[in-house]
């Protein structure tokens, strides 16, 4: 006889809310918000054809600030979060 299986339904992530702010000491950092109790990765680009990850969040809690002290080394860089697999 094997071990029963259990299975955990999420709802769809959603994401709530951006803030953001410049450190003084230069890059770029932001709060946000989204569904907690799942994981995203956060990519950054250049070019919005080419991405790299910039952070994972495992088991997110809701809320979490990242910062991107590299920014500073570029024109513009755009942001991007996609739900992952827990």
């Amino acid at each position: 006889m094997s071990n029963p299986a259990s299975l955990r339904a999420l709802a769809q992530p959603t994401f709530s809310d951006l803030r953001y702010m410049l450190p003084p000491n230069g890059g770029f950092m932001f709060t946000l918000k989204a569904e907690p109790a799942h994981s995203y990765r956060v990519d950054r680009s250049e070019d919005l054809t080419n991405w790299v990850t910039l952070t994972t969040l495992n088991n997110f809690d809701g809320e979490e600030s990242i910062a991107d002290f590299g920014a500073q080394a570029f024109n513009r860089r755009f942001y991007r979060l996609i739900p992952i697999d827990p």
